[in-house]
């Protein structure tokens, strides 16, 4: 028979534990339990969700008894133009400082850190950045970044051989199903003016994605590699990215737009004059914050992040871990592709129902919704028309 082995994953509902979780159940047959700590208690097969938060050390303790490892993924980050550190603080230092004296509490064996990219992102360009020649910036290009750097060193910190091994995993800018960042953030900016994404820069930098499956992958080999020979990876960082090239940001978005009527412009705005936006119009927001609370999901440091080249390589990664992606790029692409069309299904039915069935007099039956839900193809859509009342229906999906 079997032992029990039990693993706790924090950060179980987030994009990346969704899939996790998908691919623990496909590959690692020797995970026998998953304890999640999440807002509400339930139990699905051998997923047990236990409420709680990291940022509560009690609650952390509970959900890491009886466990042999620990997949810390609950972070958070804050890209508006005013950035509020203290969430970020909350969940990502004290958070990750309460599951490292959880973990050496209730004696488990092995944690693995999921981090970001963004840890090793300042000001400079940075093209095949590697684990080994690849370090912390003398300062972070997002402000948020630097809570995830001081969780990073203390989890590594805290490797001690034969007692607790630990692991931090660096993933690339992610994309894929669920997907509410990179690709729903540009998404959200193109429709937002009207279904045409204004550019910044001049189309020659480069950034790195990552398909969420792969990511996900990627744990589990490190979590294997970690409880079977952690003389080797234990104390260490790993990037991961996948096989999707490296591509300018706006080329990357262009098929997605395209996909449903809308485009990239051909002009863009220079990087030097986008800054000079970003700092007078985060100045009029400031002098105006007494009277009108608004932050918007651009900064300053987004239009630099847009304007430069970010590439790295995961090859100790693939060495050391045995990390190899499992989804091709062609597959990862058409599996988010089908997601986001769904997505635009769901807001093509409600559009149909209110400005087309809706203007007959008549309304909208679970029967007529349903097979216009079957039928039509988010190409047949042309989203010129009622362009106000579309916009509005794909703004409240993303």
């Amino acid at each position: 028979m079997m032992a029990e082995h039990q693993v706790t994953i924090t950060g179980g509902s987030s994009v990346l534990g969704q899939h996790l979780i998908k691919q623990i159940q496909k590959q690692a047959s020797h995970i026998t339990r998953i304890c999640l700590l999440e807002h509400q208690c339930y139990r699905q097969g051998f997923v047990e969700v236990v409420a709680g938060s990291v940022t509560s050390y009690d609650d952390i303790l509970f959900a890491t008894h009886n466990s042999q490892t620990v997949l810390h993924l609950a972070t958070t980050r804050d890209r508006r133009m005013f950035v509020d550190m203290e969430p970020c603080e909350a969940v990502n230092v004290t958070g990750t400082m309460n599951v490292i004296k959880a973990c050496k509490r209730n004696g488990v064996k092995n944690l693995i850190f999921v981090s970001s990219i963004d840890v090793l992102i300042g000001y400079k360009d940075i093209i095949n950045g590697t684990d080994r020649h690849t370090t912390y910036p003398k300062k972070h290009l997002f402000p948020d970044s630097v809570t995830r750097c001081i969780a990073e060193k203390a989890v590594l910190a805290a490797n001690e051989y034969n007692i607790l091994h630990t692991l931090v995993i660096r993933p690339v800018t992610m994309y894929g199903e669920l997907d509410n960042r990179y690709l729903a953030s540009m998404l959200r900016l193109a429709l937002a003016n009207y279904g045409e994404l204004l550019c910044v820069g001049d189309f020659s930098c480069k950034t790195q994605l990552a398909y969420l499956g792969n990511v996900a992958h990627a744990i589990i080999c490190a979590e294997r590699t970690l409880r079977e020979d952690p003389a080797l990876c234990a104390g260490k960082s790993y990037i991961i990215t996948d096989d999707t090239p490296a591509d300018n940001p706006f080329d990357i978005i262009k098929p997605l737009l395209r996909r449903y009527g809308f485009f990239v412009t051909t002009w863009s705005v220079p990087e030097k004059y986008a800054k000079a936006m970003m700092v007078v119009l985060k100045v009029i927001l400031w002098l105006l914050s007494p009277f009108i609370a608004y932050n918007p999901h651009f900064s300053y440091e987004l239009v630099h992040y847009l304007c430069h080249t970010y590439t790295f390589s995961d090859k100790r990664a693939r060495r050391e871990l045995g990390y190899q992606p499992i989804y091709p790029t062609a597959n990862s692409w058409q599996r988010t592709f089908a997601y986001f069309d769904e997505k635009f299904k769901v807001a093509l039915v409600d559009f149909l129902s209110k400005n087309v069935i809706g203007q007959t007099g008549h309304t909208a039956t679970m029967l007529q919704l349903n097979t216009l839900k079957k039928n039509i193809s988010v190409k047949q859509i042309d989203p010129t028309r009622y362009r106000w009342a579309w916009q509005v229906a794909c703004l409240k999906l993303f």
